[in-house]
């Protein structure tokens, strides 16, 4: 697996097999980390290494990657949108924007950005770019005796997707969201693209109070052509949930999801907040990595509607990534949803729902016993 990675060949028949290179320099970050070659009790799925823009499949935002790789359920920022489109319904503010830059192992590069806008009474629109690229990669072929061998200089490797998101509010309890993606790659000099679309609905569970589960399916579409060889695209099928816990400052996910070429992987993770500006992440996800491969952690602080997240990723012999994401919501608010939220006019943090009639006349009840408010522990200025 490891040869079909990195080979790069000469000559009309090698040109074919573009797509095997193009899969392991950006699967020998991503694919191969997920199958843990260091663990030897794991079963590589029969699929592994069968689709192409690898980078699909990775979470954004220093805050999903520090909490195991979740954010079905929960989260409402440009980073939230790229692999939930449903979460841009419920954002908090009429403006939001966001940049991510991590720093993979073996010289892989990511940077993202994207920005949020209302649409109409109910509607939410998004533009978001995301690129990944690894440069100076040694160009070897495989020689009489089947090993690879140095045939002089370097080569790179770019992916980059653009897309276009919008979400609804279809009432208090049900959001719903769709995107639709533009993708190109290219390796050395062969260039492919696809177009791609995701749809995602999240639901607060009006039974119980905090909880909230979401779906997503994401990344159907065209496949990328390299040359005469079509791949099809990593779709994947995401599920999970939230619960909050306002009395402890204390958020807790889950998710499940299967990718094409991979199997069943499942995550969790924790937030917790000791002070207003301060949050506390860590978690856990599988893909096939020894148990301490797959703890995750991370910090976020938030000062006036900024967002600033740090995550670090051990990825075993690989190496591991750290990823730090910022994003600004104009007007305040929050891109965090997990804490209780406190409001401009008061500054004052509504801490249950009993403290909440204290707070101000001019604040609306967050919940009633006849029509409980979806469950995002946020106050409506009046």
């Amino acid at each position: 697996m490891r040869k079909n990675i990195i080979q790069m060949a000469k000559g009309k028949r090698q040109k074919g097999k573009i797509f095997k290179y193009k899969c392991v320099i950006i699967s020998a970050v991503f694919i191969t980390a997920a199958i843990s070659p260091s663990s030897q009790a794991v079963s590589i799925s029969s699929n592994a290494g069968t689709s192409s823009a690898q980078f699909l499949k990775l979470e954004m935002g220093g805050r999903h990657a520090a909490m195991g790789g979740t954010y079905a359920a929960y989260g409402h920022d440009v980073f939230t949108l790229w692999g939930q489109p449903a979460a841009l319904a419920v954002a908090p503010s009429a403006w939001q924007i966001g940049f991510q830059h991590t720093e993979w192992f073996q010289g892989v590069s990511q940077e993202y950005a994207g920005i949020t806008s209302e649409l109409g009474a109910k509607g939410r629109v998004g533009l978001v770019v995301n690129t990944v690229a690894v440069d100076n990669l040694l160009r070897t072929t495989e020689n009489a005796n089947g090993q690879l061998a140095a045939v002089g200089g370097t080569f790179a490797s770019r992916d980059i997707g653009i897309s276009l998101h919008y979400g609804v509010k279809m009432n208090e309890y049900l959001s719903v969201g769709g995107a639709i993606r533009y993708i190109t790659s290219e390796l050395d000099n062969v260039k492919a693209d696809a177009v791609a679309g995701d749809i995602g609905v999240r639901m607060d569970v009006r039974d119980i109070e905090g909880l909230t589960i979401g779906l997503a399916v994401t990344n159907l579409g065209t496949g990328l052509k390299y040359l005469n060889q079509r791949n099809d695209l990593p779709w994947a099928i995401r599920g999970g949930g939230a619960y909050r816990i306002p009395k402890l400052n204390l958020l807790l996910a889950a998710d499940v999801v299967k990718f094409a070429d991979r199997d069943v992987d499942a995550g969790a993770g924790a937030e917790w907040s000791p002070i207003e500006m301060l949050k506390l992440r860590a978690g856990y996800r599988t893909q096939g990595r020894d148990v301490g491969e797959g703890l995750t952690a991370g910090v976020g602080f938030n000062f006036s509607g900024l967002e600033l997240d740090y995550a670090y990723v051990p990825f075993g012999p690989l190496g591991e990534s750290h990823r730090i994401s910022a994003g600004y919501l104009f007007g305040g608010g929050r891109a965090s949803d997990s804490e209780l939220f406190s409001s401009p006019e008061t500054n004052s943090v509504v801490r249950t729902k009993e403290s909440s009639r204290n707070v101000s006349s001019n604040v609306t009840e967050p919940r009633t016993s006849r029509t409980p408010q979806p469950i995002r522990d946020r106050l409506e200025i009046k």
